[in-house]
């Protein structure tokens, strides 16, 4: 644990101090290496049943259809034996983080997600969802970047891709169904905004008034 802490605050005062960004994931990368080969399995809680899904085919966790079929492709389509499929699977929000921070050039999200707990919940923990929200967190990142795509110029289609890919991810864990949920509450109301915004425009009323109105309407929200 010490020996850990004392690399930990080594990466830290370098990534603080350094202004090469490649260099600085590398280290985060090595750093969750580190973590990954020297941690000991069974340390988590939840673990064992993790293990016991992939290795013995125990459904402790009252696994979701959507995470037996992830299971089933491992072994039977990319042939993967039970404990690689663990580690696997254990790797995949440290894997879709790094590639993040280093599709992006960004040192913030690796650093902190190593530096965090979440790493060692969603990794080690509560691997189920950290397989949703790593999903997640790619098809968000990946989202702007689909919309540049000739065959996604129809807005109909990315909305309905955009929907099932989310849906899939929530199938994953019931928690990412919270997030889903603000998602379409802050499309929502940009579109209700852009609607009264408008509305206004029309109206041709003054910045002062409409400042007025808007605070009373908050206010009696």
């Amino acid at each position: 644990m010490q020996f850990s802490l004392f690399i930990y605050l080594i990466l830290a005062i370098y990534i603080i101090f350094s202004k090469n960004k490649n260099l600085s994931i590398l280290g985060c990368i090595l750093f969750g290496i580190f973590i990954f080969v020297s941690r000991d399995i069974n340390a988590a809680p939840d673990s064992k049943h993790y293990l016991n899904f992939f290795v013995k085919d125990i459904h402790e966790l009252g696994s979701s259809k959507t995470f037996q079929f992830y299971k089933y492709g491992l072994e039977n389509i990319l042939f993967f034996p039970g404990i690689i499929s663990y580690h696997f699977t254990t790797a995949i929000p440290f894997l879709a983080i790094s590639y993040i921070s280093i599709r992006s050039k960004i040192i913030l999200p690796i650093f902190f997600f190593v530096s965090s707990e979440a790493f060692a919940v969603l990794s080690f923990n509560a691997m189920r969802q950290g397989i949703a929200i790593s999903f997640f967190i790619l098809i968000i990142y990946f989202y702007k970047y689909i919309l540049n795509l000739e065959f996604f110029k129809n807005k109909s289609r990315i909305e309905l891709i955009f929907i099932l890919a989310l849906s899939l991810s929530a199938s994953l864990h019931s928690t990412l169904f919270g997030l889903i949920l603000l998602i379409l509450g802050i499309i929502t109301l940009n579109y209700f905004s852009e609607l009264l915004i408008d509305f206004f425009k029309k109206l041709k009323i003054s910045k002062k008034s409409f400042l007025i109105i808007f605070s009373a309407l908050s206010f009696s929200l």
